[in-house]
């Protein structure tokens, strides 16, 4: 990427490997090494980017079971309602049979 992308946020290396920085030029995205990125001389400087940690990810992406567990909640106030009905139906039944 040439020195017309920007660094977006930057993660921390693991496993022995360098910091990298996330950079995008407006069409296409990349994650450069600390060490190319600022050989680059790309901008804003890499310690001013912000990190991006693991930390931020699970607050923007929820695994499904959590997905499937807010789903269910709302079953149950529905299916509370549904059969309030039905037992309502019956009841109105069963007064018009002993009328």
């Amino acid at each position: 990427m040439a020195n017309t992308g920007i660094g977006i946020y930057r993660t921390r290396g693991r496993r022995g490997r360098s910091d990298t920085a996330y950079v995008t030029d407006g069409t296409s995205a990349a994650s450069v090494p600390e060490d190319r990125y600022r050989q680059q001389g790309l901008h804003p400087e890499f310690d001013r980017l912000p990190w991006f940690e693991l930390d931020d990810a699970d607050r923007i992406f929820q695994p499904p079971a959590v997905q499937r567990e807010a789903v269910g909640r709302h079953r149950i106030p529905m299916m509370v309602g549904l059969a309030a009905a039905l037992v309502l139906i019956a009841l109105r039944a069963v007064v018009r049979w002993w009328a």
